[in-house]
């Protein structure tokens, strides 16, 4: 649990969720048809932290006597939410509110796992 919410807290730094990082990322994006070389540049599935995230879930939903599959669907929503997160920065980096959007992801996590996630996701 403490490396999820450290995943997510650092989903959202300025150090990796930044003008600059999305605006590249975005522009790597546009490109992927017609380049496939750019593909692995801008995926949100590569290695290793998709396999982190779905190792993590996993870990979760077993320990709360749920199968595989419900740590696998927790660790795909997680992933779409970050990536439309970095979406909405991107389009609205002014108005884009870190600490919320962080808490949100984490909120998403506590309705697949309530007996393991709760509260903020800065608490300790």
């Amino acid at each position: 649990m403490s490396r999820l919410r450290a995943l997510i807290r650092a989903d959202f730094s300025p150090e990796v969720l930044n003008e600059r990082h999305v605006t590249l990322w975005f522009a790597f994006r546009a490109e992927a048809k017609p380049r496939d070389e750019y593909l692995s540049y801008i995926t949100t599935r590569e290695e290793p932290i998709t396999s982190i995230v779905t190792g993590l879930c996993v870990d979760l939903a077993e320990a709360t006597g749920r199968g595989p599959d419900e740590g696998r669907r927790a660790a795909t929503l997680l992933m779409a939410a970050l990536e439309g997160f970095w979406a909405d920065f991107h389009l609205y980096p002014q108005d884009f509110d870190r600490d919320a959007a962080a808490q949100l992801a984490w909120d998403l996590l506590a309705r697949f796992f309530p007996e393991r996630i709760a509260g903020q996701v800065t608490d300790a």
